[in-house]
């Protein structure tokens, strides 16, 4: 009779933990659910704002003409070397090849705060994106509760995927480009000063 008790116990208990844990899975599935939902929302709202990339030619384009900017002013600089009047005229075209190189910085400043945003908000958002992907295609089972997240993840993520890609191609030539007009703007500053 003890033992019938203590059996009869035994199976509540279990029951009960196996009802607890079922609740804790169903709980899991839909905070899955729930955090896929707003990473996809995340993803609509990266892939829509991609505007952004439209501006990296105009940003190449501006560095590229201040160098050229830079440029003419060291061949009227060149013109008026030896001309002993012309120091005025001569500082000036000085003081604008510098404010030329700040001005390269500065815009520089600018894609560096965007790399920086990129950096620590959407490289985070890609790695969740890339682990979600994963966790939903891991189920040869659908679950009811999961399914509908999991679909709207895998139809926005390859375009998602391609903007990102598109968005860090071109944050890394951008930087490449700075630095080679940068160069040729402090060699071009440099040339100028060696007339002095």
């Amino acid at each position: 009779m003890v033992e019938e008790a203590y059996g009869y116990v035994q199976g509540e208990s279990l029951a009960a933990a196996v009802s607890a844990m079922q609740e804790r899975v169903l709980q899991d599935q839909q905070n899955f659910a729930q955090s896929v939902q707003v990473l996809c929302d995340k993803m609509q709202k990266f892939e829509t704002g991609t505007a952004t990339l439209l501006k990296f030619p105009t940003i190449s384009a501006k560095y590229r003409t201040i160098t050229e900017k830079i440029d003419n002013y060291l061949q009227r600089d060149r013109k008026l070397a030896g001309n002993s009047s012309a120091s005025y005229s001569r500082s000036q075209i000085s003081y604008a090849m510098e404010n030329g190189i700040y001005a390269t910085n500065q815009v520089h400043f600018a894609v560096q705060s965007l790399r920086d945003r990129f950096t620590s908000d959407v490289q985070p958002q890609m790695q969740a994106a890339q682990t979600a992907m994963r966790l939903c295609g891991n189920t040869s089972v659908p679950v009811p509760t999961v399914a509908p997240a999991c679909e709207r993840l895998q139809k926005l993520f390859p375009a998602y995927s391609k903007a990102y890609h598109d968005v860090t191609v071109g944050l890394s030539n951008l930087e490449t480009i700075y630095q080679t007009e940068l160069r040729k703007q402090q060699g071009l500053k440099s040339e100028a000063d060696r007339m002095k």
